[in-house]
């Protein structure tokens, strides 16, 4: 595991062991990795992690009315869930599972690709090709990545500022023409697919603060379920390599990157919520760390 994996994989084991205290369960056998990370952190870091994942835990069962008779605490069957945000928790109840996305100084909800072959529009929006303008666009882009894989961004001045900006733009262009050649088929698929189609909790620990969002789209947690955006409000460029994407209430932030410090023939969003409709509250619980 790296780093940033196994801090990850801390939080999530905090959070489920959290999770079958107070439901009175088990944590299966399937923690064994994550337990490790947790146990190699330093006595008082290990102190945080269930300072935050106690109430969050707490907060949870009581929203969720599931959580009052729940079998055991482990691992969900895969982790690629059918668009939206990987979940990391699987709690079996006797109505059914319970998944829950744990994470841990990370707004970002899905990491999707670029390349000069990844067909986005097919992929991401229910099968609306993209046109050959942007394949045209973007030729250019993709080709200094191939001509220079394997080199470190440091070596090559400013191709990495060059790049960017050439995709994001041909991106933005192409996103409005999809979006206008095929309205909601194309909206509410690329909806589905950065949200996702499955319900889970998201519990997201910042410092003193734990963040709990219900997704919702197919309405089976407590609340409302939430409406798919039919079109396009705006796309708009907010830097060098970041849109902003305003889809009815719902707004987008997506940054475009590399995920490496020597050049990959892809690029990867990193993509955030930035605007969420009433009925998708956030609530806050609070950390006691000291």
């Amino acid at each position: 595991m790296s780093g940033q994996t196994k801090s990850g994989a801390a939080w999530e084991y905090a959070l489920a062991g959290a999770l079958a205290g107070v439901t009175e369960s088990k944590l299966t056998s399937e923690w064994d990795a994550a337990s490790a990370a947790f146990e190699a952190l330093p006595r008082k870091d290990r102190y945080c992690h269930d300072a935050a994942a106690l109430p969050a835990a707490k907060r949870l069962r009581r929203l969720d009315t599931r959580l009052r008779n729940v079998h055991a605490v482990g691992r969900p069957a895969s982790t690629k869930g059918r668009g939206g945000d990987p979940t990391d928790i699987r709690i079996v109840t006797t109505t059914g599972d319970v998944n829950v996305s744990a994470k841990k100084g990370n707004a970002d909800i899905k990491h999707p690709r670029l390349s000069g072959s990844n067909d986005w529009g097919a992929l991401w929006g229910g099968g609306c090709a993209c046109t050959d303008r942007y394949w045209k666009d973007v030729r250019a882009a993709f080709e200094h990545l191939d001509d220079h894989a394997g080199q470190k961004w440091s070596d090559l001045g400013n191709l990495k500022t060059c790049v960017y900006l050439g995709v994001i733009c041909a991106f933005e262009d192409e996103f409005r023409r999809l979006a206008e050649e095929h309205g909601a088929r194309f909206v509410r698929a690329f909806w589905s697919f950065l949200v996702g189609v499955e319900d889970y909790w998201r519990v997201s620990w910042y410092g003193d603060k734990v963040e709990i969002l219900a997704t919702n789209p197919g309405g089976g947690l407590p609340g409302q379920p939430w409406d798919r955006p039919a079109a396009l409000d705006s796309i708009v460029r907010t830097g060098a390599n970041t849109l902003r994407i305003q889809l009815g209430l719902w707004a987008f932030k997506l940054r475009l990157h590399s995920a490496s410090t020597k050049v990959e023939t892809s690029l990867k969003f990193a993509v955030q919520i930035a605007g969420l409709p009433d009925k998708a509250k956030t609530i806050l619980v609070d950390v006691e760390t000291a």
